[in-house]
């Protein structure tokens, strides 16, 4: 498992029309680069419609977790198998103010999805990463870009521990987040 952070949560970060330039500078390369606007995502019925609009990789994306896994698990099929991409959720904040139950299942899928194209069913018996029928490691950065810092620290502490919905496949449940201002995330991009 990479030690590097793959969840970042920023703060500070810019206005929604201009981060897309500020995302490809931060994270250079061909993978997918994605983008929800959340400002509108107040509940789970706003949050799956936006998710529809910016992961375009599968059309009809279900209103529930299991969907929302299998779409997040996409990142990793076919030709975007090995790549390096990026999912930023612009102002999480405003779902976590107002719907904070929902919000945290959500980051859990997100999160441990993202750990799940990186690190594979790694307590599976018959997994084997070195047979590429079973796994091709696929990075999928996730940022949380916040407002303000306390809400980034807050969205931080509930993307930092998965819930025990992945005991099964993973051997901890601990995740790498960076937390910082915008402008000073580092964003490494390297599988290790």
């Amino acid at each position: 498992m990479s030690s590097q952070p793959w969840v970042h949560v920023v703060f500070g970060a810019p206005s929604w029309p201009t981060l897309p330039e500020l995302l490809h500078r931060g994270f250079p390369g061909s993978g997918l680069r994605t983008m929800l606007d959340g400002r509108g995502a107040h509940d789970l019925d706003e949050f799956y419609s936006g998710v529809e609009e910016s992961v375009p990789l599968v059309e009809g994306v279900g209103h529930n977790l299991d969907a929302l896994l299998d779409l997040f698990r996409t990142f990793g099929w076919g030709p975007h198998a090995g790549g390096e991409h990026v999912f930023v959720w612009y102002q999480p904040e405003v779902m976590l103010r107002s719907a904070t139950a929902d919000f945290r299942n959500v980051v859990d899928v997100i999160v441990g999805g993202a750990k799940e194209l990186l690190v594979g069913e790694e307590t599976n018996p018959d997994f084997d990463p070195t047979d590429a029928n079973d796994w091709v490691p696929t990075r999928l950065d996730i940022v949380f870009a916040c407002e303000r810092e306390e809400e980034a620290q807050r969205v931080a502490k509930i993307a930092k521990t998965l819930s025990h919905f992945w005991e099964e496949d993973f051997h901890e449940l601990d995740v790498c987040v960076e937390v910082g201002p915008y402008g000073r995330a580092r964003f490494r991009r390297q599988l290790s």
